[in-house]
């Protein structure tokens, strides 16, 4: 009889351990070539592995600095591991360009897969398995999670950091006697949970936030002991101190720091409420249900572990003014565990008994009762399930795979025994995005192909292409970054292009208002018009970059005239004087044509100077209050050498195919779950060549 139970038990944890592992292996290893499309940041990721792979060292490019290595690195590990991408033979014809793409998706789905294993085994050991079933139930069927199919760094680090919350919780489990043996055993324990912490933070900067969680954690399972903590917080520093110290190795700290400021301060403003609203729009169940587990386990159980996995990234996100979609990734645990939480506890929180009912019905009513958060996971998991499965069973990325595989064919074709060499980097020119440049850079290597945004450009002839072939594979993104009606090029302004205007006038020099592209401007209103004697502009590393740029006053802040325009110094970090005579204005705006360094405009102080020209007597020239000042773009900006070179490629070439998606047919207002319209570049792609 006893065996018989311990048998049954035994059979129920069995299932309920594998149903969360086989409906996650489906939704996330399902169709992986299908959906999603490759983006951007996938295709940049991909192209620093195999730059990693071929011996060329973590750093791609000794100027920029904006991920630490490891995501790169375990990516090149496993590729080294499995032999890719030669293990393929890779080729120009369709399958074999789909084999390129489809070995890292898959690889992105087995780990989503390990991640539902930690997220049982978390909920398991930190509650129990009921929380665990109900939580990685969730996280495997839930619509959002379709996220992790992408080459995200967020969704590389996700496995390390719910291995360094495992292990955390596993502390306690060596509570049980003080030997010398259990000793080192908890020190191990407390060991791999900083190392998978640190490996984490060396993925992506933002997981330091979850520092707070798993330090509480080591901390309140090794009875608030400090020493325990001093161990753990070790390797959590240690490890990703080695981006720094690579970087100081190579003699290039000073752009470490920079790239670091930038991605932290300088980048384009994504507010945070946007994105929690994007994200509602796309999974609202899961954002309602977690956020009221969140919510009930700080609250009413004092539960502070769901509330300390989320609350500091949140924090993070909206002191940096940087927020996507993709960086919820580390925090849909949190999100699943909290609601598995909130279930089981609230059906627990029903009478069982009920006197007024008679002993048939308070049988069923028990039965009932105890069954209720399995009817309740059943019921949302059904949903999620099916919306993730209309959405994981399209196919919207093969137009992708479809021009990739032209171009290829079309070097093959036009390369000749270079070709065949792999030696063709002196004929052939291709210009494309990211999602693509990797198999050409890496795989048929093609050292003559550039990012449409890259400063390379600038390197091919101006005079007239002296390149045998041209290739531009010319997606939406692309048509968007050039107005060719005009034939000029036109940087797209928008809003988020620009931060911190209000800094310049806050008499703070530490701050300072940024703006990325050439034609960059700030616009500084006075209020009335007054007569300006002079302008000083204290410029942002105003003692290393040079800056051009063009002054402008209006009196009704719409039509402006240049009244001068200049370099700064690059000498100093003073403010810089400039003087007029005989001007009279409302509105002073500033526009910046990048710098000697790159094409940002960065301005720390803006100090206008003059006087009221109705005034019968003159003062000396006085600093002038500034009512508002506000960012824009100049649109009459001249084009750099850049773009017009690319504007000269682009008129060299004409379109020889087209390529049709169909991912405008998935978007979010057709699909409440589904891709969110997510196909970067489009879902259109003309392959251009020269005449």
């Amino acid at each position: 009889m006893i065996l018989n139970l311990h048998a049954q038990v035994n059979r129920t944890s069995f299932f309920l351990f594998v149903i969360p592992l086989a409906l996650s292996a489906f939704t996330h290893v399902w169709n992986p070539l299908g959906f999603p499309t490759m983006g951007v940041d996938e295709g940049v990721y991909m192209r620093r592995a195999l730059h990693i792979l071929e011996g060329l060292g973590p750093q791609e490019s000794i100027s920029y600095y904006d991920h630490p290595y490891f995501g790169p690195i375990f990516l090149a590990a496993v590729f080294s591991i499995i032999g890719y991408p030669n293990s393929i033979n890779p080729s120009s014809d369709l399958h074999s360009i789909e084999t390129l793409y489809f070995i890292p998706k898959v690889l992105m789905g087995i780990l989503a897969v390990v991640d539902t294993f930690l997220v049982y085994k978390i909920s398991e050991r930190r509650y129990n398995r009921n929380v665990a079933f109900i939580a990685s139930v969730l996280f495997a069927v839930m619509p959002i999670t379709w996220l992790l199919r992408k080459v995200f760094l967020d969704s590389i680090l996700l496995p390390f950091l719910l291995s360094s919350v495992l292990f955390a919780v596993l502390i306690d489990s060596n509570k049980v006697n003080d030997s010398k043996g259990n000793d080192k055993k908890k020190s191990v324990t407390i060991l791999l949970s900083g190392i998978f912490l640190g490996l984490a933070i060396f993925t992506k900067v933002p997981a330091f936030t979850m520092i707070p969680l798993v330090g509480f954690l080591v901390y309140g399972n090794s009875n608030k002991n400090l020493k325990t903590l001093a161990l753990w917080f070790i390797p959590v520093i240690m490890i990703p101190l080695i981006w720094p110290a690579y970087a100081a190795y190579v003699g290039d700290f000073d752009n470490w720091v920079d790239g670091v400021l930038h991605q932290a301060t300088e980048r384009e403003s994504h507010i945070l409420s946007s994105t929690i609203n994007l994200f509602f729009k796309l999974d609202p169940v899961l954002l309602v249900l977690g956020s009221a587990g969140i919510v009930f386990a700080a609250a009413i159980k004092k539960d502070l572990m769901p509330l300390l996995w989320i609350v500091p990234i949140i924090l993070f996100f909206y002191f940096t003014h940087y927020s996507s979609l993709f960086h919820f990734i580390p925090v849909l645990p949190s999100l699943c565990i909290a609601g598995a939480v909130l279930i089981v506890d609230l059906s627990k929180r029903i009478p069982k008994e009920n006197s007024r009912v008679d002993d048939h019905l308070k049988y069923i009513f028990r039965v009932f009762s105890s069954k209720l958060p399995f009817i309740v996971v059943a019921g949302i998991g059904v949903f999620g399930f099916i919306s993730t499965t209309m959405l994981i069973t399209t196919n919207i990325a093969s137009f992708q795979y479809s021009a990739a595989a032209f171009v290829a064919g079309y070097l093959r074709d036009n390369g000749g025994a270079n070709y065949k060499n792999g030696n063709n980097t002196a004929d052939v020119t291709i210009i494309a995005s990211p999602i693509y440049l990797w198999i050409f850079n890496y795989v048929f290597h093609i050292n003559n192909a550039f990012h449409y945004k890259d400063p390379q450009i600038f390197s091919l002839p101006i005079g007239g292409v002296k390149h045998e072939k041209v290739i531009m594979m010319v997606d939406e993104d692309f048509e968007n970054y050039i107005d060719l009606e005009k034939n000029i090029a036109i940087i797209r302004p928008t809003a988020e292009l620009s931060s911190g205007a209000a800094n310049v006038i806050d008499n703070d020099v530490l701050t300072r208002w940024t703006s990325k592209g050439l034609g960059s401007s700030i616009e500084s209103d006075l209020g009335t018009e007054k007569a300006i004697c002079r302008i000083d502009v204290a410029w942002y590393k105003g003692n290393e970059r040079s800056y051009n740029f063009i002054i402008s006053a209006s009196s009704d802040g719409t039509t402006f005239t240049k009244v001068l325009s200049g370099k700064s110094s690059g000498t100093t970090l003073s403010p810089e004087t400039y003087n007029f005579k005989n001007i009279t204005a409302k509105d002073i705006k500033i526009i910046v044509n990048g710098n000697s360094a790159n094409s940002y405009a960065s301005i720390r102080e803006i100090n206008v100077y003059g006087n009221s020209p109705e005034k019968k007597i003159q003062p000396l020239c006085e600093n002038l209050p500034i009512v508002s000042v506000k960012a824009g773009y100049d649109v009459t900006t001249p084009l750099s050498n850049q773009m017009k070179q690319l504007l000269m490629l682009y008129g060299s070439t004409q379109t020889v195919a087209t390529f049709n998606g169909t991912a405008n047919n998935y978007n979010n207002h057709q699909y409440p779950y589904s891709s969110m319209g997510y196909s970067e570049g489009g879902s259109r792609i003309d392959v251009r060549v020269n005449k």
